[in-house]
């Protein structure tokens, strides 16, 4: 009708969309066309953030990254925290921990929690099982696999076997990332 009665009106509208990330994996894009007026605009997605911080169980009850000595618990051990965020989905993460020469892992499976803000009522989201031989040379590598966004943590148990420097290393890498640093002392 307005083709063949034109009005002479001239406007605009506002036009506010949520696009679901779904298409990520595949793509890095998502392409919008307006019909009827051959208009096209593309989207890029950008990559996901992953942080880290590794802190380890003091005194006081608190996880600290420094400075503050740690709370040996009863077999020996002092009890680390790896805290992992992601932005948004971040898919193919892996994380690489190396032990100072004073420190041995202790066992081969480490949880990773989902952080729910609500002590104790975490939820467990996998069991990484590690073997023996991953455990060479005090380096381990967990292949996490695709983190959702939100917080998460890792929680392990290291003994004491030495004096030396007490420092705790690790890198982070997730596809379409850089890889991430941290390390922690313990005193």
């Amino acid at each position: 009708f307005l083709d063949s009665h034109p009005s002479n009106i001239e406007g605009f509208f506002r036009w506010n969309c949520t696009l679901n990330e779904k298409t990520q994996d595949e793509e890095k894009q998502e392409t919008l066309t307006f019909p009827g007026t051959g208009h096209q605009i593309t989207i890029n997605y950008k990559d996901s953030v992953v942080t880290a911080d590794k802190t380890y169980l003091a005194e006081n009850g608190k996880y600290v990254d420094g400075n503050t000595p740690a709370k040996i618990n009863d077999d020996g051990t002092v009890t680390f925290r790896i805290e992992l965020n992601a932005d948004k989905k971040a898919t193919n993460v892996t994380l690489t921990d190396t032990m100072g020469a004073g420190l041995q892992f202790v066992g081969t499976t480490f949880e990773l929690y989902r952080d729910n803000g609500d002590e104790g009522k975490d939820e467990l989201v996998k069991t990484l099982t590690v073997t023996p031989e991953d455990l060479k040379d005090n380096i381990i590598t967990l292949n996490i696999g695709t983190l959702e966004g939100g917080s998460y943590y890792i929680l392990y148990n290291a003994r004491v076997v030495g004096t030396a420097s007490l420092t705790n290393k690790i890198e982070w890498d997730w596809e379409g990332g850089t890889t991430g640093k941290d390390d922690t002392t313990v005193v």
